[in-house]
């Protein structure tokens, strides 16, 4: 078999599929931890709850999309100082700019990608998310506490049932006319929300079918990769299998580790993983690739794909946690604001 053969579908398995249980894990929890100690949803309740979020959610939320682009429009205004370009060609630039991201839409759908598959009503599937694309999860979790109520409502009335219809509309790709309140969001807030609204232990749970969801998630994850996950149309069920199955071996797996102590994190990390998340952008992968080229091409080799693929990850993350270690030393409450007060 061709290398690049096998170097492309290892990529599609770390970075379409293997990885991508992350964001549904986090929509459990999310959901769990909105409705949890909360044995009744009464007004009053719901409007702190949304107050809080406010804070920790909406604020950083607007702020992380407007940093990335006030750092291109400072970038592009060093023209201005240094290579003549008059202020009137930079705000023109500005404006276009704006303008080509439509507006406001930096927001919230600005970047649209996708099309690569068809849900059962015979629909285009697209994806659209905010300027600082990793925020698309902060925008629905924003979209879907706002309806929670909605959600109490119906897991109140319907119980475990009320997850049918959201399977339903997960693996048919049909999404609810509600913009930031896809199919995903929905089942997996859903199932978090199930678990805190009836009292029941989700570690327990989950610890029940631990054995076929490990198999099914393992077999899943493969003809997912071999399909190409979500780009075809045979591929995006075993992706959705791989996905619900793949999240109770993720619960599984670190209830597991916490249980036998393997697990110690330093505590820098689970403070920074906002920032982490929301600051992550290509801008520094772009960097650091410039950047190991370079010094490929100084040492006189050729610059190795693969080499800096894997080693990206480990890069992003040191730049981010030493960055939120400077901003919270140097200027505390800032650093509070861009992560919601966590």
């Amino acid at each position: 078999m061709d290398v690049q053969v096998v170097a492309d579908y290892f990529r599609i398995w770390i970075s379409w599929i293997l990885t991508s249980v992350a964001v549904p894990c986090f929509f459990v929890i999310s959901g769990f931890l909105f409705f949890n100690k909360t044995p009744e949803l009464t007004l009053p309740i719901y409007r702190d709850k949304m107050r809080k979020r406010f804070h920790t959610l909406v604020i950083p939320y607007l702020l992380w999309n407007l940093i990335p682009l006030l750092i291109i429009f400072l970038s592009r205004g060093k023209s201005v100082l240094f290579s003549g370009e008059s202020l009137v060609s930079y705000l023109h630039f500005c404006r276009d700019y704006l303008a080509g991201h439509g507006w406001l839409d930096i927001f919230w759908g600005c970047n649209v990608y996708g099309g690569y598959i068809h849900g059962w009503l015979g629909n285009e599937v697209w994806y659209t998310s905010p300027f600082n694309y990793p925020l698309w999860y902060i925008r629905n979790l924003i979209v879907v506490c706002f309806f929670s109520p909605l959600i109490y409502w119906a897991i109140k009335t319907f119980g475990k049932w009320m997850l049918v219809p959201m399977v339903i509309l997960y693996f048919g790709n049909i999404d609810v006319l509600i913009p930031g309140l896809d199919a995903m969001t929905l089942l997996y807030f859903g199932i978090g929300s199930y678990f805190a609204i009836n009292r029941k232990n989700i570690v327990s749970a989950f610890r029940e079918v631990k054995s076929p969801c490990c198999i099914i998630a393992f077999v899943a994850m493969i003809f997912a990769t071999v399909f190409q996950g979500g780009h075809t149309e045979i591929g995006y069920y075993f992706y959705c299998i791989y996905m619900l199955a793949g999240v109770v071996s993720v619960f599984n797996i670190a209830s597991a580790l916490v249980q036998v102590r393997k697990v110690r994190i330093h505590p820098i990390l689970t403070a920074s993983v906002f920032f982490i998340f929301a600051f992550h952008t290509d801008m520094i992968v772009e960097m650091y690739t410039v950047l190991l080229n370079k010094m490929f091409v100084i040492a006189g080799l050729n610059p190795v794909n693969l080499f800096t693929y894997l080693t990206t990850p480990f890069v992003k993350t040191a730049i981010c946690v030493v960055v939120y270690y400077l901003l919270m030393r140097w200027f505390p409450r800032i650093g509070k604001v861009l992560t919601g007060g966590r």
